[in-house]
């Protein structure tokens, strides 16, 4: 079974595919990140960019995974900065660069 699938519903004997509304909206933000990644390499404007998913429900595990089944062709370096204000590199080797800032 499919990530974010659930058991189908029959519907006049057909088999209806059940999506948790949660997963669709993060398939397709992740989808959206992906082209908007995309669109900047292909018009030329960046092939090193900086993602910042502070107002976003994708996670930068999300977007790792992603990058590994459907690469950006032409993309040199990822960074992410989180929600919480920490920065990673997601792309190519994945590592943390400098943690969340401290509350005070």
């Amino acid at each position: 079974m499919h990530a974010g699938l659930q058991p189908s519903p029959q519907l006049e004997s057909h088999c209806a595919p059940k999506r948790n509304p949660d997963s669709v909206r993060t398939e397709r933000a992740l989808e959206g990140v992906r082209d908007a990644l995309s669109n900047k390499i292909k018009d030329r404007q960046a092939y090193r960019l900086v993602l910042n998913l502070g107002r976003t429900s994708v996670r930068r595990e999300q977007v790792e995974a992603l990058l590994q089944r459907k690469p950006v062709v032409g993309l040199q370096e990822l960074f992410i900065i989180e929600k919480n204000g920490a920065i990673f590199r997601a792309f190519p080797d994945p590592e943390q660069i400098t943690p969340a800032p401290q509350a005070r």
